[in-house]
């Protein structure tokens, strides 16, 4: 192993880093494929080997390195709708934070992944919309987003279920949500770097992860580019049904043995 991915250099053991590299790898693909879903995977089963507060800084790091090379695929995106989403954002994250001193994050967490799993199965009965919602709906869904960003650290679900509910080609939908996460990944990155929660170990592990991810990423997306709207859509809900699934699992386990 070279120097710099020493465990002396890291503060992790050999095998915490293989463990990580692994979760590197799935999470990549299946970004590819679907455009969502590698924080919302790559976060909770991290926290399995080590801590969260090193898992959460890591992913936000590979993502934002990995969102340099998303952005290749903006001319794809539905832009009249993503300034709208961000706008709500803006404003719901740091709201969503406040209302932590309200409402516990694995709560939340319980109830944003049963909202999913309801979402996933009328979105999979046929639900979509025939036309995308107008700004001000839009403006509530982002800030929706923010919301569940700033309680919980899970903005995905809303802006998902959105695309996935048809009113745009996939191919939009999937470069749309890549350019979402994408500022939403450079505003979490600034933040956790004023606060001083990078620590240079977690820059060089995310920097070494960075070629595993753009490599299975890359796979993801030729395999996407095959798929028909039909399989791809089918695939995204069995994967944000996997994400729910995790997500309610990690919040039951913590407040089973919060105690």
């Amino acid at each position: 192993m070279p120097d710099f991915l020493s465990p002396a250099q890291l503060g992790l053991s050999p095998s915490q880093i293989a463990f990580c590299f692994a979760i590197v790898l799935a999470g990549g693909f299946m970004r590819g494929f679907t455009g969502f879903g590698f924080a919302m995977a790559a976060v909770p089963l991290l926290a399995l080997v080590i801590p969260p507060a090193r898992a959460v800084p890591f992913v936000v790091l590979l993502q934002l390195m990995a969102g340099i090379w998303d952005w290749r695929e903006a001319r794809k995106a539905h832009w009249p709708s993503l300034p709208w989403l961000m706008a709500g954002a803006v404003i719901g994250t740091p709201l969503g934070t406040l209302g932590l001193a309200a409402m516990s994050p694995d709560w939340a967490r319980l109830a944003i992944a049963g909202a999913v799993l309801l979402a996933v199965l009328l979105l999979a009965r046929g639900l979509t919309f025939a036309a995308m919602p107008k700004p001000p709906a839009l403006a509530a869904t982002g800030l929706l987003s923010g919301l569940l960003n700033g309680i919980a650290a899970m903005p995905g679900p809303p802006v998902i279920v959105l695309y996935l509910a048809g009113a745009v080609a996939v191919e939009v939908g999937r470069a749309s949500l890549l350019i979402y996460f994408s500022v939403n990944n450079a505003v979490g990155a600034a933040s956790a770097a004023s606060a001083g929660l990078i620590p240079p170990g977690t820059l060089i592990l995310a920097a070494a992860a960075l070629p595993l991810l753009l490599g299975t990423q890359w796979l993801g997306r030729r395999l996407f580019l095959r798929a028909s709207p039909g399989r791809y859509r089918q695939v995204a809900l069995i994967f944000l049904s996997v994400l729910a699934a995790i997500t309610a699992a990690r919040a039951g386990f913590a407040l089973l043995f919060a105690q």
